[in-house]
């Protein structure tokens, strides 16, 4: 072989080693290769032949690992924990969309330590501890868009090559799930310790002697009338939310006319408050004629017992929705003291009630909210609040529009 043949097999063998995995490596092989002499010695074409296959090979293994990374991309990507990879000098290598979003990075992390990434110092100290003792896991709270606090469970393990992994779990439903499910059993337990408590007290009253006095007895026994009623008005709204949840409440959608709905409901706290109805004579909803009364008629009785005498309750409804006129929106306003701000989130949620000690004065069960909004979103619709001007308040839902 001649000098400068062996020269450029030579050469041809530097560039083939360092060629590794990429591609402008392989095309630089067959290059080479094809700038072999023409009229080569028989040993030059051999080689020249093995630098094109080894180009090719090269240049399959290039093709299989960007297919192999693609897919490990997409996945990531697709996964709804948060995934960040760090390489053994602490810094990002890939940072999935939802690792993104449940940090708050606003800007790519991909190059940047955690800390030059953004305020994760609690990432950092996890990955250092990780280091140390071979996988570490913390709940943080990081705050939302919403301006609430959303409670993340960061876990760490090292990498066999060197760096780490980190997998990033949103919580925040869980932990709220967990927080409603405690305070639902305590709120049970009150509610029905209360009526329980008072019918005791008043038959011991009756049975220690108060049965000798007749108007005595009266009043004791209708104090324990008062309180089987409201424990019965308990059970059977658990009983009805209980069948709402497990969805063993069947619905039948139908075209509802919103005023004919109106007029069905009767509500005894109604009684000395003046109502004033403004809904078109045509409009309707698509519902479950008993669901959407049982949601009218809550929706009156909370509002009449809080507007008592700064009446009147009023009930408005009008198409909205997206496309427009494709939904109907009702309204039911009341004078009353309207709700501070702090309370309107959790409205209707089980139990929860803005001034608890008036609420069980005035007779509700502190579920009625929690059924509206049960059977609205059943129904397909949504339920909400909104202060009203100059006081009270708007309870609100919105329906399928019936054509």
């Amino acid at each position: 072989m001649s000098g400068a043949l062996a020269a450029g097999a030579a050469l041809l063998v530097a560039l083939a080693a360092a060629a590794g995995w990429r591609l402008g490596r392989a095309a630089t092989l067959r290059r080479l290769a094809r700038a072999l002499p023409g009229e080569a010695p028989p040993r030059a074409d051999a080689l020249a032949a093995a630098m094109r296959a080894r180009a090719e090979r090269v240049e399959a293994l290039e093709r299989a690992r960007e297919a192999a990374d693609a897919r490990l991309a997409a996945l990531v990507a697709a996964v709804p924990a948060g995934v960040l990879v760090l390489d053994g000098e602490g810094r990002v290598r890939r940072a999935n969309p939802a690792a993104r979003r449940l940090l708050g990075l606003t800007r790519a992390p991909e190059g940047r330590t955690l800390l030059e990434a953004g305020p994760l110092a609690e990432l950092d100290a996890l990955v250092r501890r990780a280091g140390r003792e071979g996988r570490a896991s913390a709940e943080l709270e990081r705050p939302r868009p919403d301006g609430l606090l959303a409670r993340l469970l960061a876990s760490a393990a090292p990498l066999p090559g060197g760096g780490t992994v980190l997998l990033v779990q949103d919580l925040t439903d869980l932990r709220r799930l967990e927080t409603v499910r405690q305070d639902f059993a305590a709120h049970v337990s009150h509610e029905l310790r209360t009526p329980i408590g008072a019918i005791r007290a008043n038959a011991e009253a009756l049975v220690d002697g108060a049965l000798d006095d007749p108007d005595t007895a009266r009043r004791f026994s209708g104090a324990i009338l008062r309180s089987a009623v409201r424990l019965g008005d308990l059970v059977d709204d658990l009983l009805r939310l209980s069948r709402l949840e497990a969805g063993a409440w069947p619905l039948r959608a139908e075209a509802v006319p919103l005023a004919e709905a109106l007029a069905a409901v009767e509500v005894p706290a109604c009684a000395e408050v003046r109502l004033r109805a403004e809904i078109p004579g045509d409009l309707a909803a698509r519902a479950d004629r008993a669901a959407l009364e049982r949601v009218l008629r809550n929706l009156l009785e909370n509002a009449c017992r809080y507007a008592g005498e700064a009446g009147p309750v009023t009930v408005t409804a009008r198409p909205a929705g997206e496309p427009p006129g494709s939904r109907v929106r009702v309204e039911v306003r009341d004078l009353g003291p309207g709700v501070p701000a702090a309370h309107r989130r959790r409205l209707f949620e089980r139990f929860y009630r803005v001034d608890p000690g008036r609420s069980r004065a005035m007779g509700g069960t502190g579920l009625g909210l929690a059924i509206v909004r049960h059977l609205v979103e059943a129904m397909g619709g949504r339920v909400g609040m909104e202060p009203n001007r100059p006081r009270g308040a708007v309870f609100w839902f919105e329906l399928p529009r019936a054509r």
